[in-house]
């Protein structure tokens, strides 16, 4: 009877006490971590949205010289965590479209994690002044390239492009600015060397073809300003490792 007795007591005095406060315990960490998950959400949906007018405003500054290079389209949909961005290009005459599918990814690990993603469609002309960019958000489905294997441009567009920037910097500021070109920070460009004498800059660079670093080649780019000239030459893989000799085809 003592013993019955003393259980009957746990129960009426304090054992339905501790199981409510460690319901309610687990109560509170479980909301606990759906709150912090959810602010992690909120805070992925953040750093999308920030990078879809980020990618807005560069192609607008990008586009007011009257052009829209693929190199210069690069940059403007940046892929840096905390938010990636993948990207398909369309010309029509002077209107280029960009669809970027983003995704955001916050935390992780033990801690609380969010993740959102879009799809996003911009549309530009290039103008003289910064011309206005209409955005656009689409189902998931409109950026099917989304789940395609990532393929960087032919190298030969790229070269193309860093010639066609690299002549508007030398014209605005000489060997110097073209030596500081934003064109150097584009992804798939690699500065191996960087030399300027008797007023003209060489530089040699990797570009990564369209399988990444599986296939990079060596090219050397040459700019001055009197008068304004651009060449660039494709070299052998060793070329890269020395400031070459010799002017290449005039771009």
């Amino acid at each position: 009877m003592g013993r019955r007795g003393g259980v009957v007591g746990c129960v009426a005095n304090g054992c339905a006490v501790l199981s409510v406060l460690l319901l309610l315990f687990v109560g509170y960490v479980m909301t606990s971590i759906w709150l912090k998950n959810r602010q992690a959400e909120e805070r992925a949906e953040d750093v999308v949205t920030d990078a879809v007018q980020q990618t807005r405003w560069r192609l607008s500054r990008e586009a007011e010289d009257g052009s829209l290079l693929g190199t210069e389209i690069q940059r403007a949909v940046e892929d840096k965590r905390p938010v990636r961005g993948r990207s398909e290009v369309r010309r029509d005459g002077r209107r280029v479209t960009v669809t970027v599918y983003y995704t955001g990814f916050v935390g992780g690990w033990l801690g609380p994690s969010g993740d959102d993603s879009g799809c996003y469609r911009f549309a530009v002309v290039p103008a003289a002044a910064l011309p206005p960019v209409s955005v656009r958000e689409l189902p998931e489905e409109e950026c099917g390239f989304r789940t395609e294997p990532l393929r960087r441009r032919p190298p030969a567009d790229i070269v193309e492009d860093v010639t066609d920037e690299l002549r508007a910097a030398v014209a605005e500021g000489g060997p110097e600015a073209a030596a500081e070109d934003d064109v150097w920070r584009t992804d798939g460009v690699r500065i191996e060397t960087t030399e300027i004498r008797d007023g003209q800059l060489t530089v040699l660079a990797r570009l990564f073809g369209e399988d990444g670093t599986r296939s990079k080649y060596c090219y050397e780019f040459r700019a001055s300003d009197k008068p304004v000239t651009v060449t660039a030459k494709k070299l052998n893989e060793d070329g890269c490792y020395r400031i070459g000799q010799g002017a290449g085809h005039q771009g």
